[in-house]
C-alpha cells in the first residue's frame, strides 16, 4: 500500500493512498494502522488514487466511499480519483515536496510549491 513517509511528529502532510488487488478489509486494516500510529492527526488532506481490482467485502460500493466515510468530520479536503497509482494514467507525485491541495465540488487542484 502507498502512504506517507511519516518520521517527524510535528510534520503536517498530505496523504496519498492507492491500491491494487487488495480487499476492502485489507485497505481498512492499513488505514486503521495509520490512524492508530497518529498519522491522521497530522494529515491536512488526502489524495485517493486508483483502487484497481480491489475486492468489495465490507459493504461499501468503492474503496473511495469507504475511506471518505472514515474521514468525515476530520475537516480536511479529500481528493478522489487522482490519476496516479498502478493503473491507467499515472501522474507523477513529488513525495516530500510542499504542496497545496484544494478540493471543490467541481474538482480538485494540487499545486506543488517548488
Amino acid at each position: 500500500a502507498s502512504g506517507a513517509d511519516f518520521t517527524d511528529g510535528d510534520e503536517d502532510l498530505i496523504l496519498f493512498i492507492e491500491e491494487v488487488e487488495e480487499s476492502f478489509h485489507a485497505i481498512d486494516r492499513y488505514f486503521q494502522m495509520l490512524r492508530l500510529r497518529g498519522v491522521l492527526d497530522h494529515t491536512k488532506g488526502v489524495i485517493l488514487g486508483s483502487f484497481t481490482d480491489c475486492k468489495q467485502d465490507l459493504g461499501y460500493n468503492s474503496a473511495e466511499q469507504m475511506l471518505t466515510t472514515y474521514l468525515l468530520g476530520k475537516g480536511i479536503p479529500v481528493c478522489c480519483g487522482f490519476p496516479a497509482g498502478h493503473d491507467g494514467r499515472n501522474v507523477p507525485l513529488l513525495m516530500g515536496a510542499d504542496v497545496t491541495l484544494k478540493v471543490y465540488s467541481s474538482g480538485s487542484v494540487l499545486k506543488f510549491d517548488l
